[in-house]
């Protein structure tokens, strides 16, 4: 767990200490269980050790988005609504068996004494909020495109590394995602590979042309 960006320049001895100090548990959930649901009250920040989950929020007429997808070991979630103590807007879904480290929320109260640790941590935490900040605005930058190639455009830019973009989403998750229809994707990746701008391979997309996606922007 010390690979995460939560417990950045930890020791194993600092994080077992953690532990301790902030009376953390790993818990275990089945595959299409909730960790949360719209309408709870967060009260612990999620570290992801193993699985992979979608965050989603359904609206009034049924329509399900996916807001984000956690696939990576050491991802937090959770952390602005917990931090913030604010009830939720979206549900945790666990897409397949997941392992989480749940972290009281009370333990990052700055209120309350300091130890090294929580002031280690608390640094930590600061950084992964200004990256979500960024992110929220990076997608907002991305739904607000003219159109649907230009979404696609700039979602594969934002999520490659080395020129392939593979976010574990299924079609339909990205779909949702981007606020089309799976048809209507498929559609337009399909024309984009035609086009010689991507390459597709099941849930990888290889940019094959850069610059001509970039000029899309």
């Amino acid at each position: 767990m010390i690979n995460s960006k939560l417990f950045k320049n930890f020791t194993e001895e600092e994080f077992e200490q953690f532990l301790i100090e902030s009376n953390s548990i790993i818990n275990k959930y089945n595959k299409n269980s909730f960790v949360f649901s719209l309408g709870d009250i967060c009260d612990k920040i999620y570290v992801l050790k193993s699985g992979k989950l979608s965050l989603e929020k359904t609206d009034i007429n049924g329509k399900n988005t996916v807001v984000n997808i956690f696939k990576n070991h050491g991802e937090v979630m959770a952390e602005v609504y917990s931090y913030l103590n604010k009830i939720s807007d979206f549900t945790l879904v666990c897409n397949t068996d997941c392992e989480i480290l749940e972290i009281p929320v009370r333990f990052f109260d700055i209120s309350k004494s300091s130890t090294p640790i929580k002031n280690k941590i608390m640094t930590n935490l600061i950084t992964i909020l200004a990256e979500k900040a960024f992110f929220l605005n990076s997608k907002v930058r991305m739904l607000s495109s003219f159109s649907l190639r230009q979404k696609i455009a700039t979602f594969l830019i934002q999520t490659e590394k080395e020129n392939v973009s593979n976010t574990g989403m299924t079609r339909q998750q990205m779909a949702d995602f981007l606020a089309t229809t799976r048809p209507s994707l498929s559609r337009e990746l399909l024309s984009m590979e035609d086009s010689g701008l991507i390459e597709l391979n099941g849930s990888e997309i290889k940019i094959k042309n850069r610059e001509e996606l970039e000029n899309l922007l």
